[in-house]
């Protein structure tokens, strides 16, 4: 079954080991790191499978995805400030 990963610190050590394990199984993975171009050659080397994530905090780009599925399966919540 085709698993999706949201992998923090995908630029190298654990993290890169993670993120290239999952894609080379096919599994679809969103790469963070502190410089998105440290993590640009996955998309290069897997296609649509890898996606960097957005340039913010991991804490800031997981809150998003979270907020991004709620509002695509219709459980949106007001956002909190």
């Amino acid at each position: 079954m085709k698993k999706t990963w949201f992998i923090t610190g995908a630029s190298r050590g654990f993290g890169r080991i993670w993120a290239e394990a999952a894609l080379t199984r096919g599994d679809q993975v969103t790469a963070t790191a502190r410089n998105l171009a440290d993590v640009a050659d996955l998309t290069e080397r897997f296609g649509t499978n890898a996606s960097p994530g957005k340039r913010a905090s991991p804490q800031k780009v997981f809150a998003d995805e979270i907020a991004d599925e709620a509002r695509s399966s219709g459980e949106a919540q007001p956002p909190c400030q």
